[in-house]
């Protein structure tokens, strides 16, 4: 009996630290708890839903080397990082684009708006040559120091945006105090408790 009763409580002390491993679901897309992106190990600092046209659209997750809660911290955060997007209906890539500009315009100032303005025009032609994505589709937008944003598509790259400040007016729109999609954005800063070595 004393010895079941070792077994049950060495299983309740190590079930957190269990589920902290195992990727978190949203609807019913898994993101993985963490991966190796470019030698640096990333961790999974949170993942939610996105709305377009008062519909879910798709969901994401932010990865990071470092947990963040708030914008200042994952926009600090050393080496790479990721936003993975996971489309749950099909959306034309013009939809999307404008999503991400208004996105920015609602969180930035007139100026840090007109310094993301060349990488927005990137992203134009970037989506120019994809007129749709469907359902199911996974976009991985990776944000690397010294190279720019990598963009890839169901794990094909499809180009890369060299302007090394785009990542982080990706994140300011996405992460900042007045971004439009707040559910999204309290989601993705919602870093795990569970220590990263």
């Amino acid at each position: 009996m004393r010895r079941l009763s070792s077994t049950l409580l060495a299983l309740a002390l190590l079930a957190p630290a269990l589920s902290h491993s195992q990727p978190q679901v949203v609807e019913a897309v898994n993101y993985e708890f963490s991966f190796f992106l470019l030698g640096h190990k990333v961790w999974l600092n949170g993942a939610g839903s996105a709305e377009m046209a008062q519909s879910k659209a798709y969901t994401a997750g932010l990865y990071l080397v470092k947990p963040a809660r708030t914008l200042e911290e994952a926009l600090a955060a050393p080496g790479p990082k990721r936003l993975r997007l996971n489309l749950l209906r099909d959306i034309e890539t013009t939809q999307l684009g404008s999503h991400f500009s208004k996105a920015m315009s609602a969180t930035m100032s007139s100026s840090e708006l007109a310094a993301c303005a060349s990488g927005l025009a990137e992203l134009g032609q970037i989506f120019g040559s994809k007129k749709r994505l469907v359902s199911g589709d996974e976009l991985a937008l990776d944000g690397i120091p010294t190279q720019g944003t990598h963009f890839t598509l169901n794990g094909q790259r499809m180009a890369t945006i060299k302007h090394n400040a785009f990542f982080g007016c990706l994140m300011r729109g996405y992460l900042g105090p007045k971004s439009p999609d707040a559910a999204l954005r309290g989601a993705l800063l919602k870093p795990s408790s569970t220590p990263r070595s």
